[in-house]
């Protein structure tokens, strides 16, 4: 990896400390725009890795509010929502999108709620889905969908990829 590109995922990780600021519900955040224009921008790789760490410095603002192995779980999620956008992206982008939505949305959740129930944040195995089913859905929505029509504006413009 180069300085060029370490430089930029710096940056990348940045903007998601300044997106974590920015909430819709809870703890879910602006935080994975970022994440998501990496992996369309610098690779899957790169992506993954701003989007974990994103998620990251959001637990950590708010306070990991599902407790820390929860959080690092979610930090898996990321990771693995934006690798498969930047892979998947010059294949299908409609599969990109969509294995993404269903990674960072439903997936995440569904294990999110598992864990906190067997260590005890939440008194049932999927006590999180009826209150984070919506807010997680806008939240994944309105960092994934910018990054999208962000990287098709600037790589037109400055051929990113």
């Amino acid at each position: 990896m180069d300085t060029k590109k370490l430089t930029k995922m710096a940056f990348l990780i940045a903007l998601s400390v300044i997106g974590s600021y920015i909430t819709i519900f809870m703890s879910v955040a602006l935080d994975s725009l970022p994440g998501f224009f990496a992996a369309l921008a610098l690779g899957a790789g790169a992506g993954g890795i701003v989007g974990a760490l994103g998620h990251f410095m959001t637990a950590l603002v708010h306070g990991f509010p599902l407790g820390l192995p929860t959080h690092f779980l979610l930090m898996a999620m990321m990771y693995l929502a934006c690798y498969f956008l930047g892979y998947f992206y010059k294949k299908s982008p409609l599969l990109a999108l969509a294995g993404s939505l269903f990674i960072n949305w439903i997936l995440a959740l569904v294990m999110s709620s598992l864990l906190t129930y067997f260590i005890g944040v939440m008194p049932g195995p999927f006590s999180l889905v009826p209150i984070m089913l919506v807010p997680l859905l806008l939240g994944t929505l309105f960092n994934l969908l910018p990054a999208y029509f962000l990287f098709i504006v600037l790589d037109k413009r400055y051929e990113l990829s």
